[in-house]
């Protein structure tokens, strides 16, 4: 999904002013690569949670998260949109900063996995204490089983028992 929205920014800034940025404008690439993790951010947050809220404008909420975005790294629309231009006609500069992107999205879904990992093991039976069921009252499907399976080999052995003595 992200390599989608950076394959259509990158379109997006193939179509940029042939005269170029002017170097004033752009943004050093380390700061860039700061607003474009968190401009992917906020294209993943719109495609995956508000796309299936359908009482919200999808377009002016994702207009305002990106101003958010922009407000965050103390930076105007105009700035992002020049900056986002001149790395754009830059393919090594634009390459180096998707890599970095990449880098550090796979560094975040390890912590995120990591992290899941973790919180399982802090949770399996071995490390948790669980209220004995019998002393609370609820009974476990595997003692409804035994029950239902006493009931009927108690039927079953009443029916023997009863055609012997006939």
């Amino acid at each position: 999904m992200k390599l989608h929205i950076i394959v259509c920014l990158v379109f997006l800034g193939v179509g940029c002013d042939k005269n170029g940025a002017k170097q004033a404008d752009v943004l050093p690439a380390p700061q860039m690569t700061k607003v474009m993790w968190d401009v992917m951010q906020v294209d993943e947050y719109a495609t995956t949670t508000l796309a299936n809220d359908s009482g919200r404008d999808m377009k002016k909420t994702r207009v305002g998260l990106y101003q958010q975005v922009f407000d965050l790294h103390h930076i105007t629309q105009k700035q992002f949109s020049s900056s986002f231009k001149y790395y754009s006609s830059h393919p090594d500069l634009m390459k180096t900063m998707f890599d970095s992107l990449s880098s550090r999205g796979e560094r975040e879904r390890k912590n995120v996995y990591l992290h899941a990992d973790t919180t399982r093991a802090e949770t399996t039976p071995a490390n948790t204490k669980r209220a004995d069921t019998t002393t609370v009252g609820i009974r476990r499907a595997d003692s409804i089983r035994a029950d239902s399976l006493r009931v009927h080999t108690k039927r079953v052995h009443s029916r023997r028992v009863n055609t012997r003595r006939k």
